[in-house]
């Protein structure tokens, strides 16, 4: 008979050691959301990923309707800002030229419309000040899902990857090898003052930090792209999910209507645990949304997104100018596999395949679980299974696979204890490789090192036992 694994619950600390021990995890944690904060005035507005999602949102606010799908129009717009020649570059792209300057569906251009009725610099700002207090939304929803069982362990191995941090121990030019001391120095000496502080108010500490100081989350703020808005919603719909509470976690995850595709990956969950009232939920919310964005768009504009959508797709599989430049960029497994298969036709299977599998993996292994349930030892899996089956991510979009990180991290005291060194190495892995895309660009035509994180990731949780019937 299999024995329950030994836990491995630290013993709780002293008033004065749990004092000494949470004020530097809390400092840590000002100076890392202050950073942050004041790192806006370097990006002087200048979004780089946000000029098409403000171009469709722009024009659809100034009331052209459909017509904001309009190639021409979206062009003209820009080529009338008397932007540099630089910044006209991007309408020679292979996915926007004579497509459209923005995939995203109308629903995303009626919840961006009131920001970006402004001008591109104010809401450029806009999005950047609100996207790091949805980070601080999501650290909240992740914290309360988890039962606030996390220790800081999770915050000292993300700390010495935040730029930030980095940007010191590069003040003093060194080798590659010096750096990567430093930095491992630097976690173990968080680890020692924090890493094992549990408990209220620390568990949102260390949610929080893990968040802000992800690379990917760096990357989201200063190019205005909306991983962060994602992130929220799925934790904010997880929260609830773990709570029974369906129709309300419908509800948020019908938001992700905004990204279609987020919609299809995170809507199979609620079919492998058969929560069917999360279903009507996210019916009702996204069906308020896409009507909404109909009277506000015309249902022509719904056609139009169809056709760009479709010829982005083609675009990304065939086009040998995207494939070269831009494709490197995705992480999805979809465009991983694009990279290694030359055959327009059987990549395009190939990936469709991955990602069924992952899913297929999961329900399975899920359902074969007596005692499954997602606010138990299965939520992890089910959540980086989700990110893993969504049909289109960017390298800064592995943002979203914080919240089964966390969800992870919070099974600590059940993980053995080559679990949890894998748990360790692979977080680290997770930081760093986010990390090394950022100051080495040429990285991303090396493997695919990030997927190759949030897989082990997922392996690694389908192994956490199950919990015992208590019958």
């Amino acid at each position: 008979m299999m024995t329950e694994p030994r836990m491995t619950v630290d013993p709780p600390l002293s008033i004065r050691s749990f004092v000494w021990r949470v004020v530097p995890l809390a400092v840590i944690f000002a100076y890392v959301l202050t950073d942050a904060l004041l790192a806006s005035q370097q990006i002087d507005g200048a979004s780089d990923d946000f000029w098409p999602q403000w171009t469709l949102a722009h024009l659809a606010a100034t009331g052209h309707g459909a017509d904001s799908y309009d190639f021409q129009m979206q062009a003209q717009l820009l080529r009338h800002l008397d932007l540099p020649p630089h910044r006209l570059e991007l309408l020679k792209m292979p996915q926007i030229k004579d497509i459209g300057i923005c995939p995203y569906p109308p629903t995303f251009a009626l919840l961006y419309a009131p920001i970006c009725r402004w001008g591109f610099d104010e809401a450029a700002l806009i999005v950047y000040f609100v996207s790091i207090g949805l980070a601080l939304i999501a650290a909240a929803a992740i914290n309360r899902a988890t039962g606030e069982r996390l220790t800081g362990l999770p915050a000292a191995i993300a700390l010495p990857t935040y730029m930030g941090v980095q940007s010191a121990l590069l003040i003093q030019e060194g080798t590659w090898l010096l750096i990567i001391l430093e930095t491992l120095a630097v976690a173990v000496v968080a680890a020692l003052v924090f890493g094992r502080v549990s408990g209220r108010p620390t568990s949102w500490f260390v949610a929080a930090t893990a968040i802000l100081c992800y690379p990917g989350v760096t990357t989201t703020l200063h190019l205005g792209q909306n991983a962060l808005l994602t992130l929220c919603v799925l934790a904010l719909g997880w929260q609830d999910f773990v709570r029974r509470r369906d129709l309300a976690a419908g509800l948020w995850w019908g938001l992700l209507v905004y990204k279609v595709h987020w919609l299809l990956a995170v809507g199979w969950v609620p079919l492998v645990t058969w929560r069917p009232r999360v279903l009507l939920g996210v019916a009702a919310s996204a069906g308020a949304l896409a009507l909404a964005a109909t009277a506000f768009l015309g249902p022509t504009a719904w056609g139009r997104w169809v056709v760009q959508a479709a010829a982005l797709d083609r675009v990304a599989a065939t086009d040998p100018d995207f494939r070269e430049g831009l494709l490197i960029m995705g992480c999805d497994l979809r465009s991983v596999l694009y990279r290694f298969i030359e055959s327009p036709a059987v990549s395009r299977i190939a990936g469709w395949a991955a990602i069924a599998t992952v899913a297929a993996v999961t329900a399975v292994w899920y359902r074969r679980r007596p005692t499954a349930d997602p606010a138990g030892r299965e939520g992890a899996a089910l959540m980086f299974a989700s990110g893993l089956t969504a049909a289109h991510l960017y390298y800064y979009d592995e943002s979203v696979f914080l919240l089964p990180l966390l969800t992870l991290w919070s099974y600590r005291p059940v993980l053995r204890r080559w679990q949890l060194v894998l748990l360790i190495v692979l977080t680290a892995a997770y930081y760093c490789t986010a990390r090394w895309v950022v100051v080495w660009s040429l990285a991303f035509e090396g493997p695919p090192l990030q997927t190759f994180a949030a897989l082990a990731l997922w392996l690694l949780s389908l192994t956490v036992k199950a919990e015992e019937s208590r019958e």
